[in-house]
């Protein structure tokens, strides 16, 4: 075997390895977990949920006070909603193994898509703050 493909080969084992791994830990997780999500994603719906409610309580107090405001703070909320239906979970009964699996690929699959999101979410975050303390001057 010539020395390139060979480290080839090695280097997609190992790939391959890091991914069954990766996957192993987040189906233990799921599996762990009372309702099959899984911690991270927990943590991101209960901030986008928090934000999302701060997000409509300024939405009402700008109403017709500030249109760049309150047009940022409506594309803030679509964004959330997008998010959250993105992380939306499964009921709340413990998943079996089979389940567990794929809530774990799903979560593996979406990964840089909620990751992207999360960013989108926090320029629109910064951005709403901006423009707050530059109308409070």
């Amino acid at each position: 075997m010539e020395p390139l493909a060979a480290v080839s080969l090695v280097g997609t084992v190992v790939q391959l390895v890091q991914y069954a791994t990766e996957l192993a830990s987040k189906t233990a997780e799921v599996r762990r977990s009372c309702d099959g999500v899984l911690t991270e994603n927990e943590t991101v719906e209960t901030i986008t949920k928090d934000l999302a409610e701060l997000n409509e309580g300024l939405k009402m107090t700008t109403a017709g006070t500030s249109p760049r405001l309150a047009a940022l703070c409506a594309s803030c909320g679509e964004l959330a909603d997008e998010l959250l239906a993105r992380l939306k979970g499964p009921s709340a009964s413990p998943p079996g193994k089979r389940k567990s699996i794929r809530l774990a690929l799903r979560s593996m699959w979406t990964k840089e898509e909620i990751n992207g999101i999360e960013r989108r979410l926090a320029g629109f975050r910064d951005e709403i703050n901006l423009h707050i303390v530059v109308e409070i001057r």
